[in-house]
């Protein structure tokens, strides 16, 4: 990690494993809210739920969303706009993963632009 200069803090994290390090202003305030639980006082739709005091329940997917199969046609779409972009890509050599050895900084940003919404 770098210099710590007098008037700063270092915070430190780990997110999924990795490890995150910010610097922030020592006069940086830190709050939170009032220890509420909102759904009470709103429609919470998973009130009525046999997992709701657990907060979380896990639910078997691939009967109605199929990761796979979104992982694949994103590719295709990707792909598709790199071709239209007329970034010349072999279909077959292609992921997700390796986009970025196809397609510059630059280029990437005129991609977001044109077609992110």
């Amino acid at each position: 990690m770098g210099t710590i200069e007098p008037n700063e803090l270092d915070l430190s994290y780990k997110i999924d494993g990795n490890d995150f390090s910010i610097k922030v202003s020592n006069g940086s305030e830190f709050s939170f809210g009032e220890d509420v639980c909102l759904s009470k006082h709103f429609d919470d739709l998973t009130m009525r739920k046999p997992w709701y005091d657990q907060g979380f329940t896990v639910v078997a997917t691939k009967p109605f969303f199929n990761i796979e199969r979104v992982e694949d046609k994103l590719t295709e779409l990707v792909h598709q706009i790199l071709t239209e972009e007329g970034i010349k890509v072999e279909k077959n050599n292609f992921s997700l993963e390796n986009y970025h050895k196809h397609v510059s900084e630059e280029k990437h940003q005129i991609i977001i632009k044109k077609h992110g919404h």
